[in-house]
């Protein structure tokens, strides 16, 4: 089975072709991964080199958010020997991936005006320390997937710059390289409590590092046909 994820990152810049190129975003990830699966099912098709059976095809949703189109195919029921997933990977074949966790951090300050600060409390400076020690807190280091990483991907606080902020939130995204989401999550939380402990968590269930056994019966002649579409994703990429 082949697979790929047709969805995409903010922001949602319009997705064309242009004669043999694709432009837009997530030109790369992933639909540069779809077309070239597409393209090299069809000409080993042509070429006999598979035939009726052999393979599927699966293209899903929701990969850059909640998986819904995965979890769908899962309901499915149906089963592969081997699977191989498209993404971006340095043109290289990858045998597992970090594992993910997000949390969403906010502070509850007190409105007013800013000429008068005694009078109110910022919530943008109760959130301010404990994202810079997020930024500087050690985390646990994989040989396989080198540093688990964390990612300030949204900030959000205030109305205005002459009123004391009253509400700030941000979102935060933690790629795991080794370890497990609760290991990751008390470090996380104990580094943000010594910064603030006045500022609400909220810690989305995650999973770890996946470890995918690459080490199939007839990875050879596997390997010759991803070497055809490892071929075709790197034409598609340097566009």
């Amino acid at each position: 089975m082949i697979s790929s994820h047709l969805d995409v990152v903010p922001p949602f810049w319009p997705y064309e072709r242009k004669g043999d190129e694709i432009w837009g975003r997530g030109s790369v990830d992933a639909k540069a991964c779809v077309a070239t699966q597409i393209t090299a099912v069809e000409e080993l098709l042509a070429a006999e080199k598979i035939g009726e059976g052999d393979i599927a095809l699966l293209f899903v949703v929701g990969e850059e958010t909640r998986g819904d189109g995965m979890k769908k195919a899962n309901d499915l029921g149906l089963q592969w020997k081997t699977v191989i997933f498209g993404e971006p990977t340095e043109l290289k074949l990858a045998s597992g991936h970090k594992g993910i966790m997000t949390l969403e951090i906010k502070a509850k300050g007190k409105a007013g005006h800013s000429g008068y600060p005694q009078l109110g409390r910022n919530a943008n400076s109760m959130l301010i320390p404990a994202l810079y020690a997020l930024q500087n807190v050690a985390l646990p280091y994989s040989e396989k997937y080198g540093n688990t990483t964390i990612n300030i991907g949204r900030i959000e606080g205030g109305v205005a710059a002459n009123v004391i902020a009253e509400d700030a939130v941000a979102q935060v995204s933690i790629r795991i390289a080794e370890g497990t989401p609760a290991v990751v999550e008390k470090i996380l939380m104990d580094t943000i409590q010594k910064a603030s402990e006045e500022l609400d968590v909220k810690v989305s269930q995650g999973y770890g590092p996946v470890y995918i056994d690459s080490d199939v019966e007839g990875k050879y002649l596997l390997s010759m046909d991803l070497q055809h579409l490892i071929a075709l994703q790197a034409l598609i990429q340097l566009w």
